[in-house]
C-alpha cells in the first residue's frame, strides 16, 4: 500500500499548478505553445519541491520508481486538461477581470494569515464572484 500513498503525494505535488489555475491561465492568455511547452512543464511540473519528495519518499527502489513514473504521468494529465481548460474558458471569460478578483482573494487570504477573523469561505466567494464578472463582462 505504500505505493499508492507515495503516488498520491507526488501527483499532488507535481499538479499542484494546474490546482491554482496558474496553467489555466497561461494557456488562456495564449502563452502555452508547443515551443514553449517544455519551459512551462519543467516549471510548473517539476519543481523543487517534488524532487525532494520524489527523493524522500519509502519503499524499495522498485516501488518509488513505479510510484514516480505513475505520477509522473497522472500530473501531466492533470496539466493538460487545466490548459485545455484554460484555452476553452479564454473564449468566454475576460481575464484581466479574473485577476484583479484573484488579487482581491489573495489579499483576503493573506489578511487571514495574519488573524482577521472572517469566514474562510470568502476567498472561494470572491473567486466565484470573480467568475461570474468575468463571463459577464466578455459579453459585453
Amino acid at each position: 500500500m505504500r505505493i499508492i500513498e507515495n503516488i498520491q503525494k507526488l501527483a499532488g505535488i507535481l499538479s499542484l499548478s494546474s490546482f491554482d489555475g496558474h496553467i489555466a491561465i497561461i494557456a488562456g492568455s495564449g502563452l502555452l505553445t508547443l515551443k514553449t511547452a517544455p519551459v512551462f512543464a519543467f516549471s510548473a511540473i517539476a519543481g523543487p519541491a517534488a524532487i525532494l519528495l520524489a527523493a524522500t519518499m519509502q519503499g524499495a527502489m522498485k516501488e518509488r520508481i513505479l510510484a514516480a513514473i505513475a505520477a509522473g504521468l497522472l500530473a501531466t494529465v492533470i496539466v493538460m486538461l487545466a490548459a485545455a481548460m484554460g484555452s476553452a474558458m479564454s473564449s468566454f471569460l475576460s481575464f484581466r477581470i479574473l485577476r484583479i478578483f484573484g488579487g482581491v482573494a489573495l489579499v483576503a487570504i493573506a489578511l487571514m494569515m495574519f488573524g482577521l477573523n472572517m469566514s474562510e469561505k470568502i476567498p472561494l466567494i470572491i473567486m466565484l464572484a470573480g467568475f461570474i464578472a468575468a463571463a459577464l463582462w466578455s459579453h459585453l
